[in-house]
């Protein structure tokens, strides 16, 4: 088996476990860090043994400070599994560029007391390999479309069976000028059983975006597009199984609007709005008898 094979059969598997930890995170991404760092601290003693204890004191935080850098970056929000990808895209494109840049021109050794088989081409390589594939990701793949989604999917997909199904809401308004013909607009763009009424929420649920549409008529008309792929297992496996979405009375939206608007525009804090919104949704609760809410 030559070289080249050795790394990219090594790489894969170390890439599949660094995903699949990146993606589960908690205690399976803590060990790995953790093995990681410390392995990094082995090699880095091994290259300064002899040279006396500051550089072992270095080397430890040159360890541990990344590993923490991983932790917090993958819990920070939100974002933290496509900030973590990024950093690892940055290194592995880094480490990908430079041992094709190297192998391929490298004739100038970059630091040969160190490590002799690196070149000030591989360097090379490695940024712009590493530039190029960041920008790429970030600019076209960052929200959730890059393929570490592809790899581990599966492990995204499991924990939506119990998700919340959407619906869209078109409302006619009884005074106004013309109520018969806004129902008929409404039934015209999304409830008639006319064929062209039925695409229409095809094409826009997988044409002009990837969703799953309200009607089953439609699931129906889409089978070439929820036949195949992740809307197929969102269509066979996670939608038959989702709950209505919430319908809440105007006051209870009325509450919820007016406390994100206090925080967002009114200068008062995420927590006390928050809090004086709990207050008054369990009042209005307290006392309400109408339909019941999902």
């Amino acid at each position: 088996m030559n070289e080249l094979l050795v790394r990219t059969l090594t790489g894969a598997a170390l890439i599949a476990a660094a995903l699949l930890a990146t993606i589960m995170g908690g205690n399976l991404l803590a060990i790995l860090v953790a093995a990681v760092a410390t392995l990094m601290f082995y090699e880095w003693t091994r290259i300064v043994r002899g040279w006396g204890m500051t550089w072992y004191v270095a080397g430890f935080f040159y360890a541990l400070v990344p590993a923490l850098a991983l932790l917090w970056i993958r819990e920070r929000d939100a974002h933290g599994i496509e900030l973590l990808v990024w950093v690892f895209i940055v290194t592995w494109s880094t480490d990908i560029g430079a041992y094709f840049a190297g192998r391929s021109f490298g004739k100038r050794k970059l630091a040969p007391t160190i490590s002799p088989n690196k070149t000030v081409e591989g360097l090379y390589g490695g940024i712009a390999a590493a530039t190029n594939l960041q920008a790429f990701f970030q600019s076209y793949l960052f929200a959730y479309i890059f393929w570490f989604g592809m790899t581990a999917g599966a492990f995204g997909l499991l924990v939506l069976h119990h998700t919340v199904g959407g619906g869209w809401a078109f409302v006619a308004n009884a005074k106004g000028k013309d109520p018969d013909t806004a129902g008929k607009f409404i039934a015209w763009a999304l409830a008639s059983k006319e064929q062209d009424s039925v695409q229409r929420v095809v094409d826009w649920c997988t044409v002009a975006k990837s969703d799953m549409p309200p009607r089953q008529s439609a699931i129906e008309a889409g089978k070439a597009a929820y036949g195949q792929g992740e809307l197929k297992f969102f269509a066979d496996e996670v939608y038959p199984g989702a709950r209505g979405e919430p319908r809440l009375p105007p006051e209870a939206y009325k509450i919820i609007s007016d406390a994100i608007q206090a925080a967002q525009l009114g200068g008062i804090e995420p927590e006390k709005a928050a809090e004086d919104a709990s207050k008054q949704l369990d009042a209005f609760l307290a006392t309400y008898k109408g339909a019941p809410m999902l």
